[in-house]
């Protein structure tokens, strides 16, 4: 968080560090091409004065983190480069789709670590190249901590103040018997500006054998672009499983599949 992050501005434009760019380069946010030019502020390409260009986009994408990258003419592509848009006007109405960018439903590649983080304090969590497989996210726990979070899961999302949302997922653990619970903790905070709670507090389910809907409903303060979704696993050492992981606008659940569209119009 101590990087300096490049922040869109009101004419499109982005502000970057950049070299041997040559004309014509095409730009990618996201992964996809979209219309807009670079430009040398000042020099000329490829041999921009003190190595600074400027990215000029045709139109801005939705508020948020967006990942910029650079093609030469039929060259290689630059590394990812984050930058923020904060024209949260321009942010579109989720309804009922999910606003975890990766969805929730752990049934394609894409599902993967690109978007989920974990936490893996002591090897509390076993086998953890398997987290992401059969259709849903599955925790193997060697032992439980008195530190709930040092076995955990997160996702970035940014946030809206005065925003009502609800937080829905499909939860269980396989390892229980009778009546048994297993706990486990869900809520949203500002991510590594201190970890603090946004969500109105820290969430308890109780879960047992068989798939569970759970569901909560808050209102944002304060806007956060950098927020994120977190459950806390290590209170017990019994197996999680999880699916159908959600976060929509308003009061109900929606469907975990179907993410807002990041730019409409461009294939």
């Amino acid at each position: 968080r101590n990087v300096r992050i490049a922040f869109l501005d009101d004419d499109r434009k982005l502000r970057i560090s950049a070299k041997h760019i040559q004309d014509d380069a095409a730009i990618y946010i996201d992964g996809r091409r979209v219309h807009g030019q670079v430009e040398c502020e000042h020099g000329r390409l490829p041999y921009c004065s003190g190595e600074v260009a400027i990215v000029e986009l045709d139109s801005a994408p939705a508020g948020g983190l967006h990942f910029l990258q650079i093609q030469n003419p039929q060259g290689l592509f630059s590394n990812d480069m984050m930058f923020f848009h904060e024209d949260l006007a321009s942010m579109p109405s989720a309804g009922n789709r999910n606003l975890l960018s990766s969805g929730g439903e752990f049934n394609r590649v894409r599902f993967d670590r690109h978007n989920w983080n974990f936490v893996n304090v002591n090897d509390i969590l076993s086998r953890t190249n398997e987290l992401w497989s059969g259709g849903e996210v599955h925790i193997r726990l060697n032992r439980a901590s008195s530190t709930r979070w040092h076995a955990q899961i997160s996702h970035a999302v940014p946030l809206v103040g005065g925003q009502t949302y609800t937080l829905c997922y499909d939860a269980k653990s396989d390892q229980l018997s009778g009546d048994e619970t297993r706990p486990i903790r869900a809520y949203l905070d500002t991510n590594m500006d201190n970890w603090q709670n946004v969500s109105g507090g820290q969430f308890e389910d109780d879960l047992t054998s068989s798939y569970q809907q759970f569901k909560h409903t808050f209102t944002i303060a304060e806007t956060d672009l950098r927020g994120r979704v977190a459950f806390d696993l290590a209170q017990s050492a019994n197996d999680v499983q999880m699916d159908n992981i959600g976060l929509y606008e308003g009061t109900e659940c929606g469907n975990p599949a179907k993410q807002p569209g990041m730019f409409p119009g461009v294939p």
